[in-house]
């Protein structure tokens, strides 16, 4: 049956008819469905222990520690000290420092204490090095999860309780544990995710991030990476320049890393991302190169529709407005996000030139597309304040000197406004 089938994906065939593929799996017997039903789920069970041993092979630990565990089980001493030194070897060896690294420690330390409780019962037990690999195995885990917990609460302005967690960061410390990269990387990203000295935990975590890359899996660094881009675009949200030119480092490190990647892919979320931030740096000849060299690696059902998206966020800030304008125009955005930074891209380019009628219309347009759809509380206020400070600005005679400065405190004192900068620049004596 798997043969037969094997032979159909190859030739990219489709999926065969029930009855053809009884066909093949039992020739020459009459169809007998329930037969045949029995069969595919047998192979469906073979191939889940095939992957699973597959697994095991690769990474040559979990096979190592079942086959101590055996040994011992059965009392072949030899045989069991064998295993457990090729077992101390293979973790030696191997690159990885992470949690999962501190767990397989512990359990060869609970296999050597186990055989040693049998068979040396004399000689002091080891369990200090038990319980400090313990308490490296749990920080570690408990950190990655509250940094996530962190990460959510920003978002979602939702409060998660810490647990045990928070009385221990003093004990973390002071206690040696930020000697572990496991510990420490995930101690610093919960420091800075927080509220206090946040840049000096951001940048112990870059240089410990840079320093300890290969002791990580690809998956973890790549939820590293995104925690730290997560806070530095929320930074930049608040318009601090300096998470600018942090976030565009780590997305260059992340790209030279292959760690952003997805199966070879890169998501469109942080294809949008890279341009933003390089499009806010000014660095438009390297947004143009990243656009050209990555768009390749979009999937393909957004590979079109993302880069003209962003194409027409180079044009803008090329002051190429109409080009900008057809783009944004022509291109279907199935993003909410990506549609409300495409309104607004359309919303300044009326302003800049001066077609007001449209503008007039754009704003309600706008106003009642963040009314109508499921946006956060953020984005609808964030939102309904540009919409805001636009109108004033249409409304503004510009001999107004009063009125000018009105708005100008009101636009420097506002929260959440992401369009901050721009809006400033627009009315006289503002910004340059």
């Amino acid at each position: 049956m798997l043969s037969y089938l094997v032979e159909r994906k190859a030739a990219k065939r489709p999926w065969p008819e029930l009855k053809l593929l009884y066909k093949h799996a039992f020739p020459g017997q009459p169809y007998d469905n329930q037969q045949l039903r029995n069969a595919m789920s047998e192979l469906h069970a073979l191939l889940e222990d095939f992957l699973l041993m597959e697994e095991a092979r690769a990474s040559g630990l979990p096979r190592t520690r079942q086959l101590a565990k055996l040994y011992r089980h059965r009392r072949l001493d030899r045989h069991f000290q064998r295993t457990m030194r090729r077992q101390k070897q293979q973790l030696e060896r191997q690159p990885l420092r992470n949690a999962d690294y501190y767990q397989a420690l512990l359990t060869y330390q609970v296999s050597e204490l186990e055989h040693q409780a049998d068979n040396r019962r004399t000689e002091p037990l080891q369990l200090q090095e038990i319980a400090d690999t313990l308490d490296v195995d749990y920080l570690a885990r408990k950190l990655r999860h509250a940094c996530t917990q962190r990460s959510h609460e920003a978002v979602f302005k939702k409060s998660y309780d810490y647990g045990l967690l928070e009385p221990l960061i003093s004990q973390i410390e002071a206690g040696g544990y930020l000697q572990y990269p496991a510990v420490a990387l995930y101690y610093h990203c919960f420091r800075f995710l927080g509220s206090a000295e946040q840049e000096k935990h951001f940048l112990a975590f870059r240089e410990l991030q840079q320093a300890c890359q290969g002791q990580f899996t690809a998956e973890e660094q790549k939820d590293l990476y995104m925690l730290s881009l997560n806070f530095c675009i929320r930074q930049i949200n608040t318009g601090n320049i300096f998470y600018a030119e942090e976030s565009w480092r780590l997305y260059q490190d992340g790209l030279a890393q292959e760690v952003l990647f997805d199966g070879g892919m890169l998501s469109r979320f942080t294809f949008n991302n890279i341009v933003a931030v390089g499009i806010r740096l000014s660095y438009l000849d390297a947004v143009r190169a990243f656009i050209k060299e990555y768009s390749p690696r979009l999937p393909d059902v957004y590979r079109e529709s993302a880069s003209q998206f962003n194409q027409a966020r180079l044009h803008f800030a090329e002051q190429d407005y109409d080009r900008a304008r057809q783009l944004l125009l022509t291109t279907e955005i199935t993003d909410l996000v990506n549609d409300l930074i495409a309104r607004t891209l359309l919303l300044k380019i009326y302003y800049e030139q001066g077609e007001y009628e449209l503008l007039e219309a754009h704003l309600e347009r706008l106003r009642s597309f963040v009314a109508r759809r499921e946006f956060s509380q953020y984005h609808r206020e964030n939102y309904g304040n540009i919409i805001r400070i636009v109108r004033q600005l249409i409304a503004l005679p510009p001999y107004d000197i009063p009125g000018r400065a009105r708005v100008r405190k009101e636009v420097e004192n506002m929260e959440p406004l992401t369009e901050r900068s721009w809006l400033l620049s627009k009315i006289p004596g503002g910004l340059d």
